[in-house]
């Protein structure tokens, strides 16, 4: 199994453990070498920007 379908099921998870309450942002060195197939993840955000996790999770 690859990194992408480890992040995709532990997206689904948390997703369904959640009932979707809880919204999902992968980063990290995966980003960029793989950003279209993670797009695919089910995740809310792929990004390496915490800057942009913050501001469009309204963290702040």
């Amino acid at each position: 199994m690859d990194r992408v379908e480890i992040c995709a099921k532990l997206v689904k998870t948390l997703s369904s453990l959640t009932k979707g309450r809880m919204r999902v942002a992968i980063g990290g060195a995966i980003v960029s070498q793989r950003a279209e197939a993670l797009a695919r993840t089910g995740a809310d955000l792929v990004t390496n920007d915490l800057s942009l996790v913050i501001s469009e999770f309204s963290l702040v």
